[in-house]
């Protein structure tokens, strides 16, 4: 199986309260994302069997990432749900673009 390690994420919207990923930068190491997807190819990869995930900082426990439709109707993806907050995709630093 193919997977990757999401290290950053990019949002939408300019409202705290209600922003979705827009785009995420996977890589080996959480400084430096080796590539950026979108969020319609990482979707597509996770409906073909492709891991994605992320990795907490401090417990350096892992957190799966799903497809998710939101209920606005975007489609988007979110990582699930766990007690840790440094490996959720809102807390992930914001993508440089390449």
């Amino acid at each position: 199986m193919v997977e990757y390690r999401i290290v950053c994420a990019n949002k939408s919207g300019s409202t705290p309260a209600h922003r979705h990923i827009i785009q995420v930068g996977t890589g080996a190491h959480e400084a430096q994302a080796d590539r950026q997807w979108t969020v319609a190819e990482v979707r597509a990869e996770i409906s073909q069997g492709t891991r994605f995930y992320t990795v907490s900082e401090s417990t350096w426990k892992v957190a799966e990432v799903d497809r998710y439709d939101c209920s606005c109707g975007f489609k988007t993806i979110k990582t699930r749900v766990d007690s840790i907050k440094d490996n959720n995709l809102d807390n992930l630093r914001p993508c440089r673009v390449f």
